[in-house]
């Protein structure tokens, strides 16, 4: 199923505005073969354009770059979980960081918005409407993961915050 509305719009020439998900522009400059097993596939890492939810895939492999760089022992952990489908450990971990890729992925939605709002657009042309209509999708859903995102961020800060004034 097509996640690229951009690349659909080009091949195809119209905007196919009823697809469940898109691509969430996030991609790993040369992914490891422990990216790739944990889900890092440009099609697989996408936003829910219904309810702006996060895939599996853009989880696993965001939380697994930051603790890559901030807590190697908790990625090869996360990864080695992973792979021999250890998912109560998995689940553990990704929870364990969730405020930290939350907020890396809140940043990366926001950049994308902003990017989002200074696009202009000619008087006309052929394919303006729908290219239009395809920054519409891609925009609103982005929007919809952007108020999921700071719901979550608020719950994971009270959630800390209680864990430390006990």
């Amino acid at each position: 199923r097509p996640t690229n509305p951009y690349r659909f719009l080009c091949i195809f020439g119209f905007v196919d505005t009823s697809m469940p998900s898109v691509f969430s522009q996030i991609t790993v400059q040369d992914p490891s073969k422990e990216h790739v097993k944990l889900g890092y596939d440009l099609d697989k890492m996408t936003f829910d354009t219904a309810d702006g939810s996060v895939s599996d895939a853009v989880w696993r492999v965001l939380s697994y770059t930051i603790l890559l760089s901030q807590r190697p022992d908790q990625a090869a952990r996360l990864y080695e979980a992973h792979v021999s489908d250890d998912t109560k450990t998995v689940n553990s971990i990704l929870e364990e960081y969730r405020l930290e890729t939350s907020l890396t992925l809140y940043k990366h939605v926001q950049r994308t918005l902003e990017e989002f709002a200074g696009l202009e657009y000619p008087e006309n042309g052929n394919m303006v409407e729908s290219i239009r209509q395809c920054n519409d999708l891609v925009f609103n859903t982005f929007v919809k993961v952007q108020e999921r995102l700071k719901v979550g961020i608020m719950k994971e800060m009270k959630k800390r915050k209680s864990t430390v004034s006990q």
